[in-house]
């Protein structure tokens, strides 16, 4: 069983304990900022910042990562905007973790699982998130539908994960505001560089354009803008360096090259 399929399953068993959950919480008391106004103004090339201790690829990326620290620094190195991985078993996060990043920061913050319920749209609502993540690859259009509408209603914003041209053709004809590329595969994990080049032209002109996966540096990095993308998801090479702040000032350093 492939990754992918393997998760998916898990998060189906999941899915029952999350209304006992539900039931204890109460929304958290903050408005919800605009994901895509962060990452659409100007003309240049923004960062969504992730936090992660762990990935599937690599194992353990930072086991004693403190979410205040580190949101501090990626605010100080300019990202537009921040992403977590609320996954628990094989990313290690949890949707506490959007509570607390709440309380550090004022950029928007992007809650990223494999979202097939929406009940985890509530709790991601409830943790205090601003957008959700959705993937196609694991979504029939009508489940997408129903998730898309659970999230607008309750104030977030939506980035449709995609991976082949002909999930790129779904999400056109799909409520729409943001696209993503994510140039893993995830059934096998490997990453194809080649990915959002490949389907840069096929992406929709209504929707923000985000890549995502396997960015490591800055000349990588300025490439996206000339692809006409409007931003690039970063987390595993932030996170590794020895100074988050200090790389992604380096990295969105090329949009100062280009004025």
């Amino acid at each position: 069983m492939s990754f992918l399929k393997n998760i998916v399953e898990k998060k189906k068993v999941q899915i029952g304990s999350l209304a006992v959950e539900i039931e204890k919480m109460t929304p958290a008391p903050i408005a919800k900022k605009s994901f895509s106004t962060a990452i659409g103004i100007n003309n240049k090339l923004h960062l969504i910042a992730e936090i992660k201790r762990s990935c599937p690829s690599h194992g353990i990326i930072k086991h004693d990562l403190d979410i205040k620290e580190m949101v501090q620094a990626y605010e100080k190195g300019g990202a537009s905007a921040l992403s977590i991985i609320t996954e628990q078993e094989y990313f290690k996060g949890s949707f506490k973790d959007i509570v607390e990043i709440k309380h550090h920061t004022s950029l928007p913050v992007l809650a990223k699982d494999f979202i097939i319920d929406v009940s985890q749209v509530t709790m991601a609502h409830y943790s205090g998130a601003d957008a959700i993540l959705l993937i196609m690859n694991i979504l029939d259009d009508k489940t997408y539908r129903k998730l898309f509408t659970a999230a607008t209603e309750k104030g977030m914003e939506v980035l449709a994960e995609v991976h082949s041209r002909d999930e790129i053709t779904r999400a056109m004809s799909m409520p729409l505001t943001m696209i993503g590329v994510n140039r893993r595969n995830l059934n096998t994990l490997i990453i194809d560089k080649t990915k959002t080049e490949e389907l840069a032209s096929y992406l929709p002109e209504r929707a923000l354009k985000i890549a995502e996966s396997g960015i490591d540096n800055k000349e990588e990095f300025a490439k996206f803008h000339e692809l006409g993308y409007n931003a690039c998801l970063i987390g595993s090479s932030i996170v590794r360096s020895n100074s988050p702040e200090y790389f992604i000032r380096e990295l969105l350093s090329c949009n100062d090259d280009k004025e």
